[in-house]
């Protein structure tokens, strides 16, 4: 009955997943004549780590952070013209902004009181269903997720030939539905795993195999996130958080 329940929710979770891939799909096929993107809330998400873009003050840094219930990582697209767009925080109010209009490489990305200048729009494109974000300034350079780091500031660098997927993004409808926040990284992994998503509060961590079985089991928290499974045997096995969100890993 335990490893029905497991593969019950690991087929539930990958239906979501389908779901979701197709839903991001359709966004950035949809009217290629016209706005890329609808007017509307979105999350500004890392493909990899699955964090979100944050903004905690109106005039102040962006960063990227694991995924809470808070306006904070909500952000409103209003298309101008031509695929060019304001982006504007939901709780804090500002908006995106290159400080300065500077046009160089590692600059921070901010937000800002009002949405006006050249330097506080940008420029949106799609490529393999995912999209890049050009201060309309400074077209040759994209916003970064600086170095691909977890918790990484947002800033803008040369976009060159376009072979930095830390200049990539998932722009998700605030309602979409997600297969979970858990995000293990490297995965596959050979001896450490990190895992993004968990809270401070200590949470009951098991990768188990296909059978069910618990080969590893920790208490874990967003600060003692790494996970060692260099003594377990090669194979596909599954995270299970203490909410019961179940992500796959691949050992290698």
């Amino acid at each position: 009955m335990k490893n029905t329940i497991v593969i019950t929710k690991i087929i539930l979770i990958y239906l979501i997943s389908i779901s979701a891939s197709i839903a991001q799909e359709n966004q950035g096929e949809r009217q290629k004549n016209g706005e890329i993107i609808e007017d509307g809330i979105y999350f500004i998400v890392a493909p990899v780590t699955k964090q979100r873009l944050f903004s905690v003050e109106e005039v102040g840094n962006v960063k990227m952070t694991d995924p809470q219930n808070n306006q904070n990582q909500q952000w409103a697209f209003k298309h101008i013209i031509d695929n060019i767009y304001t982006i504007q925080n939901i709780k804090t109010k500002g908006f995106l902004e290159v400080p300065h209009a500077t046009c160089e490489d590692q600059q921070s990305v901010k937000t800002w009181m009002s949405g006006s200048e050249a330097h506080q729009r940008w420029e949106v494109s799609v490529k393999n269903n995912q999209f890049v974000l050009k201060p309309t300034h400074c077209l040759e350079r994209a916003m970064d997720r600086n170095f691909g780091a977890i918790d990484a500031d947002a800033i803008i660098f040369e976009f060159g030939n376009g072979d930095n997927e830390n200049q990539y993004w998932n722009i998700t409808p605030i309602n979409q539905p997600i297969a979970g926040t858990i995000v293990l990284h490297p995965n596959p992994a050979k001896e450490i795993v990190n895992i993004t998503g968990l809270t401070f509060e200590p949470t009951p961590v098991k990768l188990v195999d296909n059978l069910g079985k618990i080969v590893v089991q920790k208490i874990m928290d967003r600060n003692n996130n790494r996970l060692n499974i260099s003594l377990v045997e090669r194979g596909i096995y599954h995270l299970i958080t203490g909410k019961e969100e179940i992500t796959p890993l691949v050992k290698i």
